[in-house]
């Protein structure tokens, strides 16, 4: 199950790079037909964005 494997192992994930620098360290996490969009901060995950993967996610987080 994802959920486990991120409360686990939350670096686990690419870390998601675009063109320009972003403020935080987002990480991606692939679930089925979306893309969840993260941030690990000392001990606590905050999900920030959950997108169809479909989409332009360069465009999506900016």
């Amino acid at each position: 199950m994802k959920s486990s494997r991120l409360k686990q192992f939350p670096y686990s994930c690419k870390v998601f790079m675009t063109i320009k620098g972003l403020g935080n360290e987002y990480r991606l996490l692939p679930v089925k037909n979306y893309a969840v969009f993260y941030v690990v901060k000392e001990q606590v995950i905050e999900i920030h964005r959950v997108v169809y993967a479909k989409m332009d996610l360069a465009k999506v987080i900016k």
